[in-house]
């Protein structure tokens, strides 16, 4: 099949780390990817040295002439089935479709109403719980889940990685270290587990790795008080999970966390937010411990549970962790069913909107 990608990011998010895996998996079995990028994104050159082909476009939709011109390419390169991802590329999409009769596929990473999703040939949800939130509120009957996913392999740290990152923060040997990854917004409830460090009675400090604006990152610092690290952004991803003994995402809303599935990947056990498709990870006492979204006082209650295990019960929660990974979110498991969705759109028959002609 000859593919279009389409992808609004401009910057990195978990959609961006989605597609790093999914694109050039699906060009290793065999398919054309071409990967349409928003004009200055970032991402093109990454994509180009997978060797996957890249187009670059304002993704507007009036004027019609991007619309015009792109289409007019999938068909010149008889496109098979187009596919997006993110809000703007997904309008783009479904008017592509609609333009050229290209059967388009959309992947729901968010929850938001929009009328696009019921235009779509098909929705992927990441969770269960994105379904059925879809299923509700956008009265998409199309839909069907397919777990976000990560490569293991990647996640192995470097030789002495652990020792040399807890130096570098100034963490002793013996120090119980929570860690959380992500843009620090008030979405990934960053707030919430800087009041929770102040509630904590048990001995521990957590790492915030990210970035956000200095106005809420200095409230964030005055909530968290001594116990916080503040280690900005990072690109060393594998070597910063294996610093951690436990990872915290404590989100106000969450479809399928990218950040949840790599710590368990990683071996971590993980305290989260009992919202969204994180419980469809996070099985209390089995891989660690749930809290209640927005709630300081439960997310401390959940940070003790994990922080008072023996090493080797958390050893046992991060290996439990690690095989359900292996076994419902890799990359393996997990491209062949996006492929056959795709497979089955590219199929389908869609009749494409005519103008009607000027009076």
């Amino acid at each position: 099949m000859h593919l279009l990608q389409i992808v609004s990011a401009k910057r990195s998010n978990g959609v961006v780390t989605h597609l790093r895996q999914l694109l050039p998996a699906l060009a290793e079995r065999g398919h054309r990817v071409t990967v349409l990028t928003r004009a200055g994104s970032p991402f093109a050159e990454e994509f180009a040295a997978m060797g996957l082909e890249t187009l670059s476009s304002d993704l507007h939709r009036w004027p019609g002439d991007e619309l015009d011109r792109i289409a007019a390419w999938a068909r010149e390169h008889k496109v098979d089935a187009i596919h997006a991802h993110m809000s703007r590329a997904n309008n783009f999409g479904v008017r592509l479709q609609q333009k050229t009769g290209i059967p388009c596929v959309l992947t729901a990473h968010a929850l938001v109403w929009h009328p696009h999703w019921r235009a779509a040939t098909r929705v992927i949800a990441v969770s269960e719980a994105t379904e059925a939130w879809h299923r509700r509120w956008n009265r998409v009957s199309k839909i069907e889940t397919v777990l976000n996913f990560v490569d293991p392999a990647k996640l192995t740290p470097s030789e002495g990685a652990r020792a040399r990152i807890r130096a570098e923060w100034g963490v002793e040997g013996s120090e119980f270290l929570f860690g959380t990854v992500g843009d620090l917004i008030p979405r990934k409830g960053v707030d919430v587990l800087a009041a929770a460090l102040g509630k904590l009675e048990t001995p521990a400090r957590a790492v915030f790795v990210g970035r956000g604006e200095d106005k809420f990152v200095e409230k964030l610092r005055r909530a968290a008080g001594g116990r916080a690290i503040w280690a900005g952004f990072r690109t060393d991803i594998p070597d910063v999970l294996s610093a951690l003994d436990g990872f915290v995402l404590a989100s106000r809303r969450d479809p399928c966390p990218m950040a949840v599935i790599e710590a368990m990947a990683a071996g971590l056990p993980v305290v989260g937010s009992r919202i969204d498709g994180i419980p469809e990870f996070v099985d209390e006492g089995l891989s660690g411990f749930l809290a209640r979204p927005g709630d300081p006082a439960d997310l401390a209650r959940a940070l003790s549970c994990l922080a008072v295990l023996t090493p080797e019960t958390r050893r046992r929660m991060g290996e439990f962790n690690r095989e359900f990974v292996r076994a419902n979110a890799t990359v393996e498991s997990q491209v062949p069913k996006i492929e056959a969705i795709l497979q089955r759109a590219s199929t389908f028959t869609v009749p494409e909107r005519r103008r009607s002609p000027s009076r």
